[in-house]
């Protein structure tokens, strides 16, 4: 199929796809971005979760440390803690 211009030149259909092929890979591209970006969502606010966990174990840690060492703890919370 063959298209015919006013200006006496013609261009096959062919040609005239090609702008619509590149809008598709663009559309494609976007996709793979968007679906991307949603993996490195999904695992960032997992290693937040994980982040949370570490610094409340360290914080409770801590915690129990200072109670044993001014000596109002009780003897089994000092020896966890020397014991890990």
């Amino acid at each position: 199929m063959e298209l015919f211009l006013p200006s006496g030149g013609n261009v096959s259909a062919g040609l005239l796809r090609i702008p619509k092929l590149i809008r598709l890979v663009r559309l494609m591209k976007l996709l793979k971005i968007v679906r991307a970006s949603r993996i490195l969502k999904r695992w960032e606010q997992q290693l937040v979760l994980k982040a949370r966990c570490v610094r409340r174990y360290w914080c409770a840690c801590f915690a129990a440390l200072v109670v044993a060492a001014a000596g109002g703890g009780d003897a089994r919370v000092s020896g966890l803690i020397f014991a890990m």
